[in-house]
Order: C-alpha cells, then sequence, then structure tokens
C-alpha cells in the first residue's frame, strides 16, 4: 500500500504522465488519483473565484478531472510543455470557457450560439490571463506542495520528543518573527542555540523535499530553481 506521504510525482521526471498513459492499469488509476490529490485544491480554488456565489465548485471541479481522464488531455503533457502547473492551469481555463458557453446556450434554449460577452445575464467567463486568478492557483499549488512536504518530514520522526519539537519548528520554516525562537526554546525547555540548530537542520530537509516534489514536475534541471523561486514568491504575497 503506497504511503500517503510518498511524493505524488514519484521516480524520474515526468513519471506521473508516463502512469497515466498506461490503458486500463491499476497503476494509471493510482496516478490519476494523485493528479486529482495534488491539483484538487488549486482547481476547486481557481472553479470558486469563477462562480459568482454559485455553490456547484465540487461538481465542476470533479467534472474537470473527469474530462482530463476521459479525453486523455494529460497525455500532451509531455517535456516539451514545461511545467505541469501551467499545463494543467491552461486545461482549466480552456474547460471553464467551455462550461460557461454550454451554460449560457442551455438557457437558450439548447442551441450552441456565440456567447456575447456584452450580455449582462450570461455567466462570466473566466479571463484567459488573470494575474490575480492565476496566483490565486498557484498560491493552492504551493500550499499543496507545502503541506505533502511538511507530512514526509513529520513521518520521518517517530521519537515523540522529536515529534514534539518538529511541531513546534515547522511555523517558522516560512517565517521567523523576532523573538519566535527564544519563545520556542522556553515552551519546549530546551538551550536557544540548541533550537537554532535544530531549526537549520530542518530548513536543509524541508529544502530538500520541497525541490524533490518540484523537480517531477518540470521538464529541464534549470527550471527547477526558477519553479522554486516562483513558489517562494507566491507564498511570501499570500
Amino acid at each position: 500500500m503506497k504511503s500517503e506521504t510518498e511524493s505524488i510525482f514519484p521516480g524520474t521526471r515526468w513519471t506521473l504522465i508516463a502512469r497515466l498513459r498506461e490503458p486500463h492499469t491499476e497503476e494509471s488509476l493510482r496516478a490519476w488519483d494523485d493528479v486529482c490529490r495534488a491539483y484538487w485544491k488549486p482547481v476547486h480554488a481557481y472553479i470558486r473565484r469563477h462562480l459568482d456565489g454559485r455553490n456547484d465548485a465540487d461538481d465542476l471541479a470533479q467534472e474537470f478531472f473527469c474530462m482530463l481522464i476521459r479525453e486523455k488531455l494529460l497525455d500532451d503533457a509531455d517535456a516539451v510543455r514545461g511545467k505541469l502547473r501551467a499545463w494543467v492551469l491552461m486545461l482549466l481555463k480552456r474547460f471553464l470557457c467551455d462550461a460557461w458557453t454550454h451554460a449560457r446556450a442551455k438557457k437558450r434554449g439548447g442551441h450552441l450560439t456565440r456567447v456575447s460577452l456584452e450580455d449582462h445575464d450570461a455567466p462570466q467567463a473566466p479571463p484567459q490571463d488573470g494575474p490575480d486568478d492565476n496566483a490565486l492557483f498557484d498560491r493552492q499549488w504551493a500550499f499543496t506542495l507545502i503541506e505533502r512536504v511538511f507530512s514526509r518530514l513529520r513521518e520521518e520522526q517517530q521519537n515523540p520528543v522529536r515529534q514534539r519539537t518538529l511541531e513546534a519548528l515547522l511555523p517558522l520554516l516560512l517565517n521567523t518573527p523576532p523573538g519566535a525562537v527564544h519563545a520556542t526554546a522556553v515552551q519546549q525547555g530546551m538551550e536557544e542555540g540548541t533550537v537554532k540548530v535544530a531549526l537549520h537542520r530542518l530548513r536543509h530537509r524541508f529544502g530538500t523535499f520541497l525541490r524533490e516534489e518540484v523537480a517531477q514536475t518540470v521538464d529541464a534541471e534549470d527550471q527547477i530553481d526558477d519553479e522554486l523561486r516562483h513558489l517562494l514568491r507566491v507564498i511570501s504575497t499570500a
């Protein structure tokens, strides 16, 4: 049975895509489960942004992933296309535009007519290049990766004392306010210098795991650092 904290994208780069292409196998089913778990929150958040208060984000998100499976759209996500994150977002934008057009056509009696963007009662189609919406998607993607890295760090620590120390240090990984190290040392009954060393080591381990996760979603070695910088930039503006 696969561990819940196993990397979403195991093996060599784009192995997940290769697994998806296996027809009707248990491995391909597990691969699709990995895709859904990895991108559910980003997709769901992006859809909610465009629902104007409606409550069908769950249904649309499920429909989107079903479409990916049914039409094998990720088969085209080969190495030359760059980043899996950007590819999924592009497919999601196309899906929402089609969904809004279809919804408007049904409202007009089922005929597939062109939707006028000037129609005030028409459902608002998602913008093709909305920086705020892209940032929302990327932010959820980044938090999903970080959650999985945190899970991997937790899985490493079987000792109860080290587990407590880890939980105290995790909030300091991405943001360490003045006095936070001292406060943590007092809370944990540790020397401040010991906490600093433990935090330094934890950051190194965190960086290693995060790099491993990101490396499986890009097609070239030199894109890893760019994607990591993008991830941290997105998190810092959250």
